[in-house]
């Protein structure tokens, strides 16, 4: 029957029987039986069928196809004891280390990876066997994961929620793009951002086949040679389809090198920096304006958004301060942020990272101030313990020599500018005017890593034009990862365009909701824990041995407000929970009852650089932050784990960059920006004095990454936490 003319154009064309259809792919209408069992298989159906569960709007029954064909690939191992045997091996050495998310994986490479003496794998096998037994959209499923592929994605356009486009970095001629679906990646991925991972083809789209990791971008290496090099250093081909097959069978080897390398570049950056934070309080004896004003006449100012804490203390406006490096006015000198200026009525602070940069700032501000800035007091605090890498890679054999930082390996610093000319900037400027003007004069400024040259200059030049490319990809993906985390719209592609770089010029990104909101599991960001490293958390594992099995039976944790809590009525809250639990077998007892899941988060999410001693202190603080959102006696809610890793992974990327510290460079301003600020800082206070009361050597068991990865901890957990039980006020 066809449509009447005001049918909808999507609307699917039936007949007159609802268990018929027309079949665009036969021309003919057909039962809905014979279209269940041909679609993509016999019949090429289109991609805007709305009977074809592979077209766009289809992503809900895709994954129903997904977990049918799970199902089958358990049921087919199950059929062969000796293969079966051998899969339980491995699943019970994960489940051993606590490493269960790491099944799912397992199977995966076990299944369609690793091939036999005769050169097949288990899936190939079955799949000449006809996959006997099996419905027509989970064969259609499993033929395509029985050819995965290889895939060092470049993502170049976000299309909605649930798509993208990129290119395969390891093709021969990496420009024809394809459609890629996954809600994880296009929540959170910004353009250019590169993901490793193995994939599939389905009839329309590609799907990656298990988690995928974010390969870091550095400017002095391209991505593909980094893969080059990785894959030669460990005695792999260096190129072409053998390089793409090699991949396959050596991806989590590959990871590992990315870990170890990305370590050694960032403790290199670390030791050349200086990780002191100074703050000096002022009384103000002028208006925050005239203030505002006369710091103008010292410096070039962009203005800096107020943390929540810093307007809860009265803070009506700031300024970051920037200061051009040696060099003749207009000759596109480099300049930094050199600190921030903040003024309240009656009172004015000043910050800058570093000892130098913050006597440099100090006077300056004294000077220009004069007798209307009176000195109250200053502190210097050491950020070392927080920031600072272990001095030992994991394995030094996984980075291969031209992947190694050099001597020249620039330190933490706050973010750079390059100014023609840097006095004159009008502070009444907007940010985004502000940031539009920087990147015009970028463009037009000597730039080191291209040997000098200006942007514009570099663009005509055949042999800088590809590291300029990789210049402004960065800036755009930056961009983008910025606008996820502050809801703004920074889109600098506009100097490719004006660059003439027109082969990297996408639009920005739609509107998306965070990422912490989705909760499906489509290749969840991660960065897994080395082997020999497990050995290391035999006195985690024995925290999880106290916790009882959950009783559904309690009641449900009461609503909870969306006010934060003071920071003395957390440590009140915290001291009665010392008193009710006298040691950690009760405390976890009753965080097992109540069903919490986070110790098992804090081990299946490790990063680099995070000692034993803080996994287990991680545990702890996370069963304190649990008993304070759900009482004793009540059960807790479902915290789902892909949205706990989401989360996760993007508080340590944040905290952990290896492209310089957090936004204004300030650690303690990001954790207090949560949810719960308090319970975060007294947490992390408490695990921080506990550490240090641990006796000589506490920072060694500790690890370096140990106070970002609890602080990533605390500040995930506390959030899921608020969203899940907050009511409204």
């Amino acid at each position: 029957m066809m449509p009447s003319k005001t049918s909808q154009p999507e609307r699917p064309i039936m007949s007159k029987s609802s268990k018929k259809r027309h079949c665009p792919a036969v021309g003919r209408t057909i039962p809905a039986g014979e279209c269940g069992e041909n679609r993509a298989s016999r019949y090429p159906c289109p991609a805007d069928c709305p009977f074809n569960p592979w077209s766009h709007g289809q992503y809900d029954q895709m994954l129903e196809i997904e977990t049918s064909a799970g199902d089958e690939v358990l049921q087919r191992i199950n059929r062969s004891p000796d293969f079966a045997r051998a899969v339980m091996r491995e699943v019970a050495s994960l489940e051993q280390h606590g490493l269960e998310s790491q099944v799912p994986e397992m199977i995966v490479s076990k299944v369609f990876v690793e091939r036999d003496t005769q050169g097949r794998t288990f899936g190939e096998r079955w799949a000449e066997e006809g996959f006997p037994g099996v419905r027509n959209d989970a064969r259609v499923l499993l033929q395509a994961e029985v050819r995965p592929e290889a895939w060092l994605l470049e993502v170049r356009r976000i299309i909605d929620d649930r798509s993208m486009e990129g290119v395969n970095l390891l093709d021969p001629s990496p420009q024809q793009p394809h459609l890629i679906f996954d809600r994880t990646l296009a929540a959170a991925a910004p353009r250019f951002g590169l993901y490793l991972f193995l994939a599939y083809r389905l009839p329309h789209y590609l799907r990656p086949m298990g988690s995928a990791m974010t390969v870091p971008s550095w400017n002095d290496v391209d991505p593909f040679d980094a893969l080059r090099q990785i894959s030669v250093h460990h005695g792999g081909p260096a190129d072409g389809e053998p390089l793409r097959s090699w991949l396959l069978g050596h991806l989590r080897l590959v990871q590992r090198s990315i870990e170890a390398t990305w370590r050694v570049r960032y403790r290199a950056m670390v030791d050349a920096s200086d990780p002191k934070h100074g703050r000096v309080e002022y009384t103000l004896g002028c208006s925050p304006a005239d203030c505002i004003k006369r710091i103008g006449r010292a410096f070039s100012l962009l203005p800096a958004a107020l943390t929540p804490e810093e307007q809860k203390e009265g803070f009506v406006a700031g300024v970051d301060c920037l200061e051009a490096s040696d060099g003749a006015p207009g000759q596109g000198e480099e300049s930094a942020i050199l600190g921030k200026i903040l003024v309240r009525e009656g009172g004015s602070r000043v910050e800058a990272f570093g000892v130098d940069p913050t006597r440099r700032i100090r006077a300056e501000f004294e000077r220009v101030m004069g007798e209307d800035a009176r000195f109250v007091s200053q502190r210097l605090d050491d950020l070392s313990r927080r920031i600072r890498v272990p001095d030992m890679p994991s394995d030094p054999s996984l980075i291969p020599p031209g992947l190694a930082p050099g001597p020249s390996e620039r330190g933490l610093h706050p973010t750079f500018f390059a100014l023609p000319n840097p006095a004159g900037t009008d502070p009444g400027q907007t940010l985004s005017e502000m940031v539009r003007r920087f990147d015009r004069e970028w463009m037009d400024s000597a730039v080191p890593a291209l040997e000098g040259e200006t942007p514009r200059k570099a663009a005509l030049d055949p042999r800088l034009r590809p590291i300029l490319v990789r210049l402004v990809k960065d800036r755009i993906r930056r961009a983008d990862l910025r606008n996820l985390e502050t809801g703004g719209e920074e889109d600098p592609s506009w100097t490719a365009q004006e660059l003439g770089l027109h082969e990297i010029v996408f639009p920005p990104p739609p509107p998306r909701a965070p990422v912490e909101e989705e909760e499906e599991d489509d290749g969840a960001l991660q960065d897994e824990i080395e082997e020999e490293e497990e050995d290391a958390f035999d006195g985690f594992l024995g925290l999880l041995e106290m916790m009882s099995p959950p009783d559904r039976t309690l009641p449900p944790a009461p609503g909870w407000p969306s006010a934060p809590l003071a920071l003395e009525e957390v440590q009140d809250r915290l001291a009665g929970m010392a008193r009710d639990f006298r040691d950690a077998e009760a405390l976890l007892d009753t965080c097992g009852r109540s069903g919490c899941p986070l110790l098992g988060y804090a081990y299946d999410y490790l990063i680099p650089g995070m000692g034993s001693e803080a996994l287990t202190m991680a545990a702890m603080g996370l069963a304190q932050v649990w008993l304070l959102f759900v009482p004793p006696g009540t059960r807790g809610p479902v915290i789902d784990p892909e949205a706990y890793q989401v989360r996760f992974m993007r508080e340590v990327a944040f905290l952990v960059s290896p492209d310089g510290p957090p936004a204004e460079g300030l650690f303690l301003e990001h954790i207090r920006s949560g949810p719960q600020p308090g319970m975060v800082e007294a947490l992390l206070n408490g695990t921080m004095n506990a550490a240090m009361a641990s006796g000589e050597g506490w920072l060694e068991r500790f690890g370096a990454a140990g106070v970002t990865a609890i602080a990533a901890h605390l500040m995930t957990s506390t959030a899921l936490l608020q969203e899940a039980l907050q009511t409204p006020d």
